[in-house]
């Protein structure tokens, strides 16, 4: 069994052991889907863990077991992966002009709550025969610095401006990081970084490997 499928089996467990029988696991065509639309930013059938189901269909009633309303959601990104070298990927994928201050807001909370929702389901499990055991429960701080990338997946049609920026840190050899994340590496992540979906679709399920 691989690191993903390992991981997705401890969250889906978490989430029987309260209750709720969901499946987790999705594809990246699927989570990047408009909601307004339909239409998948991405094709990419790379399986991924659904973290908007955990979070609103589970995590949300088990936190907040009164709650009747999915505006009680903590914020999570679209989709969640783990690689055979446990390098951890959420990833956000946004159809829509991320200028907006409103929407730079929302994915800077999608990149922390993702961390403390996981880790809460990881110590929670942790004494169970479906804990996840390549962790580093001595230091998560440390683990996450070293192993968890957040990428933020945005519309080139709608973000014209972002990739002209793109392009510029490409002729450099370097990844694109929008000004509104550079907080996000040092002091959570390892790497954080934007890509349009083609550049997404062109690179990461080739480098991608579950084992």
């Amino acid at each position: 069994m691989n690191n993903f499928s390992k991981f997705s089996r401890m969250m889906s467990k978490y989430l029987a052991e309260h209750g709720y029988e969901i499946t987790l696991e999705s594809n990246i065509a699927d989570l990047s889907q408009n909601e307004e639309t339909g239409k998948p930013l991405c094709t990419a059938v790379l399986a991924a863990i659904d973290m908007d189901t955990f979070a609103k269909k589970g995590y949300r009633k088990i936190i907040i077991p009164n709650s009747t309303s999915e505006d009680d959601t903590i914020n999570t990104a679209d989709a969640f992966l783990i690689n055979r070298e446990n390098t951890w990927y959420f990833i956000e994928f946004k159809d829509v002009k991320i200028n907006d201050s409103g929407m730079k807001a929302s994915v800077l909370k999608k990149a922390y709550s993702n961390i403390y929702a996981v880790m809460d389901v990881l110590y929670s499990m942790k004494e169970t025969e479906y804990a996840y055991t390549d962790f580093n429960y001595e230091n998560p701080v440390e683990f996450v610095r070293n192993n968890v990338v957040y990428i933020l997946v945005f519309s080139s049609i709608k973000n014209p401006r972002h990739v002209e920026q793109l392009k510029n840190h490409q002729l450099l050899n370097e990844k694109y990081l929008p000004e509104f994340m550079k907080r996000l590496p040092g002091y959570i992540y390892k790497e954080a970084y934007a890509l349009t979906e083609t550049e997404f679709e062109h690179s990461f399920p080739r480098n991608f490997a579950y084992q």
